[in-house]
């Protein structure tokens, strides 16, 4: 949740990023968790299509709950030379 508010700690390791040209701030957590994130206001102002999926809960690390409404497939991102294309669940 912190990340989605942007409060952050001295030591989350952050990177800019691109997508579809816009520049996004981009937050790695070595949680052992495998899934990728975005937030649904990026999700609006770059007019992203979302696969609805079954809603789900998602605790994060401070312990509020979050809901996700869909995932949207195969979108690209770019950071630091490297373009990787993923699933990302909406929060």
């Amino acid at each position: 949740m912190n990340s989605i508010v942007w409060l952050t700690f001295a030591n989350t390791l952050k990177l800019r990023g691109h997508i579809r040209g816009e520049e996004v701030i981009v937050l790695l957590v070595d949680s052992g968790a495998f899934h990728n994130f975005i937030s649904r206001s990026l999700l609006q102002k770059l007019a992203l299509l979302v696969d609805r999926t079954k809603t789900f809960r998602l605790m994060v690390g401070n312990g509020f709950t979050v809901r996700s409404i869909g995932v949207c497939r195969g979108l690209e991102l770019h950071m630091q030379g490297l373009s990787v294309m993923q699933f990302f669940f909406s929060l």
